[in-house]
This record gives structure tokens, sequence and C-alpha cells, in this order.
């Protein structure tokens, strides 16, 4: 959920220690509302369950350090699904609408949970939680509407304090434990393994699917791969194991003690802030205080991180063309994208308003998008691993580890129909809009790329190059059965090509170049780029000097490798000519998928050449 963080530090700067704090101050916050919301839900039950679900959150975590390396520059769920899955030109949406309801939840409920620590302090506050949830939104948009930032080492440093006082309050409780009379370790463990209710198969999964909302956060490491030092999987492996032994170290053992040291009546009291009635009960004011501050200040942390990890996710729809632009719209002072901050705040206090400020009814809608989220970013990794002919152990535990958490998620749906009507609406409603605007963007773009090429004939910067209109008009006179997609200057592969042309005894090659318009949005002036007359020219020149005539055509349009295509087609051309890229693991990536495009609509008489 920090996509931000990536914003406030230099690209491929974050070490292991600062990618762990960022992770950790969103996932290592669930620990101080989760017992509350879990007691509420499955009783004694809790503790057990989630040490089943550990194994599961173990695996997960782990492929979300390969989702860092196959996605070094960021994205998340939108990112891998796109990768893996780009013959299905929505299925990121889906992946974004399920980000997006979990983005509204983890703001509610870490905003909600820290204001119950601060009014823990004091009781007669309890009844203003509502009121102050409102102002504190009002004031976190404002926040990012002005545009302050908090840097990774600001983060580092309170998640660093949070981590010693937990320690320090989990190290005491157990203390407590073996010094009071009246409890003992025996009693602990039989807390856990007899918690009170059958343990029957439906109740331990129905605990099991209940957990997850303890794992909220994990997305995050996928948001800020882009900032990680290089290499990113080794940085991304070595924080994920930091952030793993820390979460199984603290989570259920912290459970656990709560639930065995608490008397039920303050667990049905003072639910919302557990971990503070139990720093009270076993180590007085002073440890009492140190866990509300700690948790209020790393949850109101995690509540404004939600909330711009959630607006740049509705920018990023935006930029691909998913969702209307004016959640791209930047104000005109601060340069922020105040509309889109604005509904990332707005409906979390909605939610807070309809649910009264309630943690645990917040808790009941939650693992709708969160458990879709790793469902779906799970099977993306599993359909790339198939994909690189992976068989071995490593696939199909993965495939295990997908086939858990889409059990988790189906239910989740059945146990707690309010989740998925909430969650489903939200995410339906995203998909719908996004889907609808696609569709008509998609039409008027093609229409107005279409029609740029037709207008820009005249320019001065189209001098020296042709549209594909005039290269279909002058092949009466001058055609080629050969064609080169090119992105910048690439000698290698105009060589090959013109040895290639020689040898058909050739004179000519179509030399293409396609201006790029990802998300359907057209420039302010239609005309070829700089770096298109660029490489057009060059290109030519370098023809020329081979002994070939290089023919320049300029193209505008969404997608190269649907572009090219058509150039292809409409040409007569039976040889395609594209380079492979040595670039980022990024560019190679939307290389592959123009390549892919181009190869699925290029016609069957033509044959594409990959020079490397």
């Amino acid at each position: 959920m920090s996509d931000s963080k990536s914003s406030s530090v230099k690209v491929h700067q974050l070490g292991w220690v600062l990618v762990f704090a960022i992770v950790y101050a969103d996932i290592g916050t669930s620990v101080f509302y989760v017992p509350g919301i879990l007691y509420n839900s499955i009783g004694n039950l809790a503790t057990l369950a989630q040490f089943i679900t550990t194994g599961v959150f173990v695996s997960i975590a782990l492929k979300y350090v390969e989702i860092c390396e196959r996605c070094p520059d960021g994205g998340g769920v939108v990112s891998i699904v796109r990768e893996a899955f780009s013959a299905l030109e929505f299925l990121p949406l889906v992946g974004g609408a399920f980000i997006t309801v979990d983005y509204f939840l983890t703001s509610a409920i870490s905003g909600v949970s820290g204001l119950y620590y601060l009014s823990s302090l004091m009781p007669e506050t309890k009844d203003l939680v509502l009121t102050a949830s409102m102002v504190l939104f009002l004031v976190l948009i404002l926040i990012n509407i002005i545009g302050i930032k908090e840097s990774a080492s600001v983060t580092s440093t309170f998640a660093t304090a949070e981590i010693v006082v937990t320690f320090l309050l989990l190290g005491v409780a157990y203390f407590f434990v073996a010094a009071h009379h009246g409890l003992s370790w025996g009693g602990l463990w039989r807390s856990i393994v007899h918690p009170g209710i059958p343990l029957s198969f439906g109740s331990v999964m129905i605990g099991y699917a209940t957990t997850w909302l303890a794992y909220s956060g994990l997305e995050s490491v996928a948001q800020i791969s882009g900032a990680m030092r290089i290499p990113v999987k080794s940085t991304a492996l070595t924080a994920m194991l930091w952030v793993i032994g820390t979460i199984a170290l603290m989570s259920s053992p912290m459970t656990a003690a709560v639930l065995y040291v608490l008397p039920d009546s303050v667990k049905l009291t003072q639910s919302d802030s557990l971990l503070s009635a139990l720093g009270f009960a076993v180590g007085g004011p002073f440890l009492g205080v140190a866990v509300v501050v700690a948790a209020s200040v790393l949850l109101f942390m995690a509540c404004n991180t939600a909330i711009v990890g959630n607006y740049h996710v509705n920018v990023r729809l935006s930029d691909l063309g998913f969702l209307p632009s004016f959640l791209r719209k930047r104000h005109p002072t601060m340069g922020t994208p105040y509309l889109s901050i604005l509904i990332s705040g707005l409906v979390p206090m909605a939610i807070i308003f309809i649910t009264r400020a309630n943690v645990d009814a917040l808790g009941d809608l939650y693992n709708f998008g969160l458990l879709g989220t790793l469902s779906l970013s799970s099977l993306a990794v599993d359909k790339l691993r198939w994909r690189d002919g992976m068989r071995g152990f490593k696939f199909w535990s993965g495939v295990f580890t997908t086939l858990a958490l889409l059990s988790a998620w189906v239910i989740n749906m059945f146990h707690k129909p309010d989740a998925l009507v909430f969650g489903g609406t939200i995410a339906a409603i995203l998909v719908g809009t996004g889907v609808w605007h696609r569709i008509k963007a998609s039409q008027q773009a093609e229409a107005a790329f279409a029609q740029a090429e037709c207008t820009v004939a005249d320019l001065p910067e189209a001098s020296n190059i042709l549209t594909l209109e005039e290269a279909m008009d002058a092949s009466v006179m001058e055609s080629s059965p050969i064609l080169v997609a090119l992105r910048y200057v690439n000698g290698k592969l105009l060589q090959d090509a013109a040895i290639y042309a020689k040898g058909m005894k050739r004179s000519n090659i179509y030399v293409v170049y396609v201006d790029e318009m990802p998300g359907l949005f057209l420039p302010n002036e239609i005309k070829p780029s700089a770096e298109a007359q660029k490489v057009l020219v060059e290109s030519c020149a370098y023809l020329e000097k081979l002994g070939v005539a290089g023919i320049p055509v300029w193209r505008m349009a969404e997608d190269a490798g649907y572009s090219i295509a058509e150039a292809a087609q409409q040409l007569g051309v039976k040889h395609v000519f594209v380079g492979s890229s040595q670039r980022t693991f990024f560019w190679r990536m939307v290389r592959g998928r123009m390549l892919k495009n181009l190869a699925d609509r290029l016609p069957e008489t033509a044959d594409l050449i990959i020079v490397g």
C-alpha cells in the first residue's frame, strides 16, 4: 500500500532495511486491531487460526518477492496481472478494483483504530471517535492535496519504535504469565488448542479465512519495487524474510497473550484497543501509554499510506485508459491529483459514517478486496512460471498457495456476505466504469489517431517522412516487401534487413516508427515526436550508406504491435524485422507484449523476423 513511498526517494535507493520498515509499517499495524476483531468473530479460536494461516502467508510473501523481480518498476497487482494475462485486456482493471476496495477499508480501519487507542487514555472521549475520524480524514486529504510527503527514513524510525514497543509488550506479557499466580504456560497452551468451541473442519476453515485481515499490507512491497536498490530480487528477498520472521514471532503470540491474560469483561468492552489494555495490565501506566503512542502514530501513518496508495492506483488506471482522465487532473498550484485524492479520502469517510466507526463492522467488510488481490497476484505468478517452463516443487507449491487463497476468499464470501456485497459492489462499479470508458475511449482514439495521421502530412515536422496513407499512395511507384519497425536507431537490425533486401534484389525498405499513446490520450499537439523524426531520418541515412533506400513511415497509435501489423497488411509487406532489447526487464516486458500483439495481427503471408 505504500505506492507513494517511491516518490519520496530516488529511484533504486531503498536498501532492504528501509524496504522492511516501509512494508512492516503497513502490515505490522494490523497487530493492534486484529486480536479484538478476531475475538469478536471467532472467539478463542483466533490464535490457532492465525498459526494455520501463517504458513500460507509465508508462501505468498515469497511470491511477492518474485513479483518485485518481474515488475521492477512497481505497479503491484495491476502490473503483474497485465504481464501474465496480456490477452485479457480488462483483468488488470479487476486487480485494480480489488486493491482499491482493500485500500478503502485499510484507511478506514487504521484511522478509526488509532483514535480508539488514543481514547483508551481517556475513556470518556470514546463517543467522539466518529467525529474525530471525520476531522482526521479531512486533515489527511488536505495534507495530500498540498503534497506533504513522509520519507522512508521517517517511516523506518516509527516502525523501529513500534517493533521495540510491541516486542517489549510481548516479553513482559509472557513474563507475567510465568510469574503471575493463576496463569501458567500449560494454561496458555490449553487456551490455544482448546479454544472453547468444537474444532470441526468447518470452524477451523472459517477461522483460517477470517484471520487474513492480519496480513493486509503485503501488496505494499510490490508497489515500491521501482525504488529498491539493485538487484531488486535480493533487496526484496532480504526485506521480506525479515517481515516474515517479525510477523511470525509477533502476530500469533501477541493474540495468544491478549486472549489468555485479559479477562472476558475487558475483551468484550475494550476489543478495539486490546493491546493497550494488555500493556496497562502487565506493565503498568508506562507500558500502557507507550503502546498507545506507538499504535496511534503507526495506525495514522498506515491510514495515510492507504489513501496515497489508493489515489496512485486510480491515476495508474486512468493512465492506462481504464478510468476517466479527470482522475489524473493536477491541482493548478499544488500539482497533485486532487480529485483522485478527494475520492480516496471521502469514500472511507462514508464507510466510517455508515458503520458508526465500529471496528468489528469494518472488520466484517474487510477480506474481500485483500483476498481478491492476493489470489489474483498469486495466480498471475503461477501463469508466468508455467510460461517459463517451471514444473517442479516451486511451481506446485505456488499453485497450492493460490488454491489456499481462493479457498479463503470463497469461504469469506459465504461466511461474511456483507463483505461480498460491499466489496463486490465497489469492484463492479469500478470495473463497469472502466470497461465502458475503455470501449468509448478506444472508439474515439482510433478515429482520432486515423485523423491525426491524415492532418500531419502538411506539417513541417512531417516534411521528411510519410504517413501510412502517403506510403500506400506512393507504393505504386516505390514499395518494398520488407518492413523494419524501430524504437531507436538499431544498426544491427538495419544491417540484417539491408542484407536481406539485397538478397532479394530489392533496393527499398519501409522504416516504421510508431508514436505510442498509452491510455488513449492524445497530446495537445498532434505531430511526429522529435524522437520519431530523429530515428526515421537517421535510420534512412544509415540504410543509404549500406546501399539501400529507406522509406520512412510514421504512425500514431495506442498499441505499436497492432499498428505495425496494420501497416504491414496495408503495404503488402512479406517480411517484418524487429529487434529484441537488452534494456531493463520492464522494457523487455513491454517489448514482449508488443511482439505478441504484432504476431497475433500480422497477415499469415508475412514473416516476423526478430534480430537479437
